[in-house]
């Protein structure tokens, strides 16, 4: 079967993500990034630079381990490198200094290059700077209530309190000293489970015609948005309401992440079924058909023929 070469950088506007830890320890950050790289997290992403100093904070980047191929290139080294460096991915862990006014170009990099906060609450979080990181992050945050000297102003604010753990932990393994394991991050399980959201934001722009979401930021925060909603009824509601008011033949953007999350939640819509898709494109061959149906495996549109021939996938396409 002929299969249709997709060039994910034209819908791609991201290969990283990056993380901002606010009001940590910087041995406490040296610590956690070497229990990281010793973690089961380590099955996965690779500790590639540790520690980059910068003036206003220091980076540790972990890489996306690849798959090896059995595959025999005939291109130079050089260029095969080339061409390597351009598919890895990576997760930029970044431990920030908190500035009085978010302006010039550091203020920029917390404002419009991280995408998602981790807030350590102290006498030095006031609710100033809580206040912007809730409108730059767009509700991508979570605040922590750890040791004696914190600001219980902050604490005590419902603004806040959706977003808020008590306990901020590596890895499982360390959850068994708690009596109340409720309200305990485990930081490993969250990078993964970021990375999957990631993969599917690929395949989101991929199929985004209004271009309406750009940013990784943007993408995790509607998911979250609608993800909260766990009854079927409300979210095909949503599903049709926003189909009502879009303007052309293809999916709303919103519905597309409606359309992943249904798919994902093995408690919602668990069955095969089938969207009139119109002029979108089956996912794995050049044939352009007016049905398609939104394979759960592959999280991706596909014609009734590559349904039925999976044996056909590219292997490296999911």
């Amino acid at each position: 079967m002929e299969t249709l070469d997709i060039d994910f950088e034209e819908f791609i506007y991201q290969k990283e993500i990056n993380i901002g830890f606010f009001n940590y320890d910087d041995a406490q950050f040296r610590e956690m990034i070497d229990n990281l790289s010793q973690s089961s997290f380590s099955k996965k992403f690779i500790l590639s630079r540790n520690i980059l100093y910068f003036n206003e904070y220091t980076r540790a980047v972990f890489e996306e381990k690849q798959e090896l191929k059995n595959i025999i290139i005939e291109e130079d080294d050089d260029e095969l490198e080339k061409e390597n460096d351009k598919n890895k991915f990576h997760i930029n862990i970044n431990n920030c200094k908190i500035v009085k006014k978010m302006d010039e170009v550091y203020g920029n990099f917390i404002k419009e290059k991280l995408d998602f906060y981790f807030i350590f609450n102290g006498e030095i979080i006031d609710k100033k700077f809580m206040d912007e990181i809730c409108e730059y992050s767009k509700q991508n945050y979570i605040l922590f209530n750890l040791g004696k000297n914190i600001n219980d102003d902050i604490i005590h604010s419902d603004k806040y309190l959706a977003n808020q753990y008590d306990y901020f932990e590596i890895n499982k393994d360390d959850m068994e000293k708690y009596d109340n394991k409720s309200n305990i991050l485990i930081f490993t399980d969250f990078l993964l489970d970021l990375k999957t959201k990631f993969d599917m934001y690929k395949i989101f722009q991929q199929y985004s015609i209004e271009k309406s979401i750009i940013s990784f930021k943007d993408y995790l925060y509607n998911f979250n948005k609608y993800n909260k909603i766990k009854e079927e009824n409300k979210l095909v509601e949503l599903f049709n309401k926003f189909e009502k008011l879009s303007f052309n033949n293809d999916y709303a953007d919103v519905t597309i992440i409606l359309l992943q999350i249904m798919t994902t939640n093995k408690n919602i819509l668990n069955k095969n079924f089938t969207f009139n898709a119109k002029t979108l494109h089956c996912g794995f061959c050049s044939n352009k058909i007016n049905e398609c149906e939104f394979d759960n495996d592959s999280k991706c549109f596909l014609c009734y023929r590559c349904k039925f021939t999976k044996d056909n996938y590219p292997k490296n396409f999911t």
